[in-house]
């Protein structure tokens, strides 16, 4: 089994995404020895076929794996897809538009072996949304490390033997904040490292899209209700 496996996905539907992309299978490759497994997902037309084929041939040359998944984008489900498909001690769920800097996972996979925590993750500056990263609060926790129930979600990394599989009934609104709620019901924290630099660039992926399944009209609405749910639960 190997020591550590990146899950990564992948959806080219714009040329300008591929420079992202590049950034991020490069910067990986540069800063760490885990495999990267990208999984290519929501491909409809011809074009994005031929923008498809350019970041596999980008992998190939890496030495990375890739995969389809052909069902519609769920993040979640992503994530457990590749899980199935790989064997490592360590995994990292990361999305693509990430830019990693350093030796980003030695830190994070050295505060897991503690088994203090749920998962580890880096910090990011801010990605121009206003969005939390935590880079300037793990700096003052004493040995730059953050214990939250609040992470961001960007990437995460875990041991396997957690045996932790993502909620499947959230996959693209809701999924950052369901495991945040997640590991407050399960009593665990993740350990943010001030000496992992992970940076989101927030690259406006979401506003490129140009083609998806048909059932992702209602899939707000219903993710927020899966988070009801559960909310619900918890107060019973």
């Amino acid at each position: 089994m190997m020591d550590t496996v990146t899950i990564m996905p992948i959806v080219c539907q714009h040329p300008a995404q591929l420079a992202i992309y590049r950034a991020a299978f490069r910067s990986h490759k540069a800063t760490c020895d885990s495999k990267l497994l990208a999984i290519f997902n929501e491909n409809h037309t011809e074009e994005h076929t031929k923008l498809e084929i350019i970041m596999q041939e980008e992998l190939n040359r890496l030495g990375y794996d890739w995969v389809h998944y052909h069902e519609e984008f769920n993040l979640n489900k992503i994530y457990n897809y590749g899980l199935d498909r790989t064997g490592s001690k360590f995994v990292v769920f990361t999305i693509a538009d990430t830019l990693f800097l350093g030796d980003w996972l030695t830190p994070l996979k050295t505060l897991l072996a503690t088994g203090k925590y749920h998962s580890a993750q880096g910090v990011s500056r801010e990605n121009g949304d206003g969005y939390f990263c935590y880079y300037d609060r793990a700096k003052e926790q004493v040995g730059g490390v953050l214990e939250t129930t609040e992470p961001c979600g960007y990437h995460f990394v875990m041991r396997r033997d957690k045996g932790f599989r993502w909620n499947e009934e959230v996959g693209i609104y809701y999924p950052d904040i369901f495991y945040r709620e997640e590991l407050a019901r399960m009593g665990e924290v993740c350990a943010v490292c001030a000496y992992s630099h992970v940076e989101h660039l927030g690259a406006p992926i979401a506003y490129l899209n140009t083609h998806h399944g048909p059932s992702w009209d209602m899939r707000e609405v219903n993710e927020q209700k899966v988070l009801d749910k559960y909310r619900a639960l918890d107060k019973s």
